[in-house]
């Protein structure tokens, strides 16, 4: 049985401390094995991954090796360190990576779910009330918490707030549900 992850701004071979410092490493080198550690422990071969943006920063080759080493078909939402350039020869070098743009529509059973690597607003806020509100989902922000203006149609999906790991739909739909029943 597969699973459906989320997770995005791993930021493979970053250059500056306030990404893996920020997150309780003492370098990038590792950063990026503890970022890939906790990713293939959860997700296996057979799995989805929605990433939603900014793969990698200046290390282009470094980040294609790490990606290329993670477990699962990930499907990618492009951020804003994610460049025409960078595009290019992730989708060229990762097999098991694929293109969704800057921006898409899921539909997972009767819920409809946007994903963007930024914070969207894409319904009401009093919509939470109703069957199957529009959720998005979003990344770009590093905040640590998992909800956007205490939404709990708006969830942040990066891996400042799950632990360096990605998140199961599962999990997201729990904590949803949690949201909006307190």
């Amino acid at each position: 049985m597969s699973t459906i992850w989320f997770t995005s701004d791993w930021h493979f071979g970053h250059y500056k401390d306030f990404i893996w410092k920020a997150r309780g490493f003492s370098n990038i080198d590792e950063h990026d094995e503890a970022l890939i550690e906790n990713y293939n422990a959860l997700v296996k071969p057979q799995d989805t991954v929605y990433f939603l943006g900014d793969i990698a920063r200046k290390d282009n080759d470094n980040g294609v090796t790490c990606v290329n080493r993670l477990n699962g078909r990930i499907l990618w939402v492009y951020g804003n360190h994610d460049t025409p350039s960078r595009i290019e020869l992730f989708l060229k070098s990762c097999p098991n990576l694929e293109s969704l743009g800057y921006a898409h529509m899921l539909l997972i059973g009767k819920q409809r779910v946007f994903l963007s690597h930024y914070p969207s607003i894409t319904t009401n806020h009093d919509d939470y009330k109703k069957e199957f509100p529009m959720m998005a989902f979003f990344g770009h922000t590093h905040q640590t918490t998992n909800f956007y203006t205490d939404s709990p149609l708006i969830y942040h999906v990066g891996v400042d707030s799950h632990g360096c790991r990605p998140v199961s739909l599962d999990e997201i739909m729990a904590d949803i549900q949690r949201r909006k029943l307190g």
